[in-house]
């Protein structure tokens, strides 16, 4: 009898809400932007180390295409997570690290005029926005997580890559063998 796979919710699960949570807090939100979304990268490759180990344990072998797929679920995980955690923060301190962000910007010493121009209309954009603005950034997230996890995914599937052992057609054969040596 074939092992089956495990279920894949309680590794995507896990991956995509730790690291989503994270990159919803205020500051996280601008360093994991600044960083190329790594934090996003990382909910893929978390998901994919997890459920190779709950695929070992399973006795059922984990690829890369798992690792992908693993990725991709934990993605929208990570962008569920980070829209909440995003909307919460909003709600009570407002957009303090992108504000922070682009006043420092600002106070570069040798910045251009037209770029001062461009941060003083982004500033002007950020002070506001509403909830609205919160389900446009839900799914520009959805969007950008679907991707950058499925990649994390698949690498952590090639990273991780786990086959079962191997099964003979005659199983009763190998216990005689044994048995007789």
């Amino acid at each position: 009898m074939e092992p089956t796979a495990p279920s894949m919710l309680r590794a995507t699960a896990l991956a995509g809400g730790l690291t989503g949570a994270l990159a919803g807090l205020p500051y996280l939100d601008v360093a994991n932007g600044c960083t190329c979304m790594s934090l996003v990268w990382a909910c893929g490759l978390v998901a994919a180390f997890l459920y190779s180990r709950e695929a070992a344990a399973a006795g059922v072998a984990f690829r890369a295409g798992n690792g992908a797929t693993v990725g991709l679920v934990a993605g929208a995980f990570h962008a569920l997570a980070q829209s909440m955690v995003s909307a919460a923060s909003f709600a009570i301190v407002g957009p303090v690290g992108l504000r922070w962000f682009l006043e420092t910007l600002k106070a570069l010493p040798d910045l251009p005029a037209d770029t001062a121009d461009a941060v003083d209309a982004a500033l002007a954009q950020v002070n506001a926005a509403g909830p609205a603005d919160a389900l446009g950034g839900f799914f520009l997230t959805l969007l950008i997580a679907a991707v950058c996890s499925t990649v994390g995914g698949l690498a952590g599937g090639a990273l991780f890559r786990r086959e079962p052992p191997r099964r003979t057609a005659f199983p009763e054969a190998e216990d005689r063998n044994d048995a007789g040596a």
